[in-house]
């Protein structure tokens, strides 16, 4: 497989701004399918334990989006230092990497 297919994890604020970034992630065909979910989040900001409900976009797209599709989850993210995880597919079904390879710019 010529073109490595990454998953990336990135965390929302709100349900709101998770669907804007996924939208645009998809609208501009950065990302061929992004799913939006609920999830509880906890961790250290400033020395404080924080305990949070966050939004997780589970985005599909390929490892030579992985600079633009940060780039862009920057520019329309609150946090100052949002949560972009890159994961590189192992393997999975031929037909659905090919649909996000197709899917994708």
């Amino acid at each position: 497989m010529a073109e490595k297919l990454v998953l990336a994890y990135v965390t929302c604020a709100s349900r709101a701004e998770a669907r804007r970034i996924a939208l645009a992630l998809v609208d501009e065909r950065l990302a061929a399918c992004v799913n939006v979910t609920p999830v509880e989040s906890i961790y250290f900001w400033k020395g404080k334990m924080v305990k949070t409900r966050e939004w997780l976009l589970l985005a599909k797209t390929l490892a030579r989006n992985a600079k633009r599709f940060e780039k862009r989850v920057c520019e329309l993210h609150s946090y100052k230092v949002p949560c972009i995880v890159f994961y590189n597919a192992a393997g999975g079904f031929k037909k659905y990497f090919d649909w996000v390879k197709n899917s994708v710019k």
